[in-house]
């Protein structure tokens, strides 16, 4: 169960993130986004 705790927050964070980079997309800030958390 400590493994799981974890990943549901990481899992939780990664839709926030999808989320805002879709209510974004129209100033194509989820490619930014996209490209820097590829980088990093």
């Amino acid at each position: 169960m400590e493994i799981y705790m974890p990943m549901v927050v990481l899992f939780r964070n990664f839709i926030d993130l999808n989320f805002r980079a879709s209510d974004l997309q129209s100033r194509g800030v989820n490619l930014f986004v996209l490209v820097s958390g590829s980088v990093s």
